[in-house]
């Protein structure tokens, strides 16, 4: 702790969180009498449009720095500090800064390809409401019909989809702070797992007990954390995605920027203990 008496997580996460409040909103009022607000055309110039990426390739890291209004960036302010203490625990401050900019990156080039999918649920909804093909007296005089429709509109939402995706402008810093909920998932999952396997360890006596029941304790608190995880920042957003009913929020960004998290945590973490694994001692 030093003279101000910051931790050094915070002063790790301090200059991200600087950098989302230095530029106002787009829409309302700024958050600080230090933030910055931008004309329109230089909002042109850094948001991610993924049409325009070879002309504005940095737009693919400036847009995480743009929010559509306050309620946007503190939410995604907060997100960040939660979601980052994990990462920082295990590679201090530029695991969490490379992290965070990761899951933005592969939040908005979406290596899943779950953009168009979420835009093919959402035509689908809008096109064939659940109040209009949902209905009792609907699908007991037309199911055919409402089925048949269902399925026109969905088909519809495919073949358009690509092409609003690829015009589509996307702003916000979700998608690194889900790849920092992502990281932190794969941190836990892999303590879990060594804890477990430390329940397993030949111990004698008292000294057994204790070891199980202490370990134990420590692998029921990891499991609480996994599943709260996994359940707020995966089953959640793709509940949502499937939905269709979210024009507004690129649920699609989020479980991207989760994928990287996770696979870029866990392959940081095979590296490690294969690093570990040689350095072993072995008998002869």
């Amino acid at each position: 702790m030093d003279a101000f008496g910051w931790e050094p997580y915070h002063q790790a996460v301090a200059p991200l969180v600087l950098a989302h409040v230095a530029i106002s909103p787009l829409d309302g009022p700024p958050l600080t009498s230090f933030s910055l607000r931008l004309s329109a055309e230089a909002v042109r110039k850094l948001i991610f449009i993924r049409s325009d990426l070879k002309e504005r390739p940095w737009a693919a890291v400036t847009y995480m720095f743009l929010h559509a209004d306050s309620h946007h960036l503190t939410g995604n302010c907060m997100g960040l500090v939660a979601c980052g203490a994990v990462v920082h625990r295990r590679l201090g401050a530029a695991g969490l800064w490379g992290f965070f900019l990761l899951g933005g990156v592969g939040g908005v080039l979406d290596p899943l390809g779950l953009t168009a999918r979420q835009l093919t649920h959402s035509f689908r909804a809008t096109l064939a409401p659940e109040w209009l093909v949902g209905g009792d007296t609907v699908k007991e005089w037309f199911p055919r019909a409402a089925d048949w429709w269902v399925d026109q509109a969905t088909r519809l939402g495919g073949l358009v989809a690509p092409s609003v995706a690829a015009r589509r402008g996307c702003i916000g810093s979700s998608a690194g702070v889900t790849a920092l909920a992502g990281a932190g998932t794969a941190i836990v999952l892999e303590e879990l797992l060594t804890t477990t396997r430390d329940l397993y360890r030949e111990y004698t006596g008292y000294s057994r007990r204790i070891i199980v029941l202490r370990h134990a304790g420590d692998a029921a608190v990891l499991t609480v954390k996994l599943v709260g995880l996994l359940g707020t920042h995966v089953l959640t957003e793709m509940a949502e995605l499937e939905s269709g009913q979210s024009w507004g929020v690129s649920h699609a960004g989020h479980l991207s920027g989760f994928a990287c998290g996770f696979c870029g945590m866990a392959g940081v973490l095979a590296v490690s203990a294969a690093q570990r694994w040689g350095q072993h001692p072995r008998r002869r």
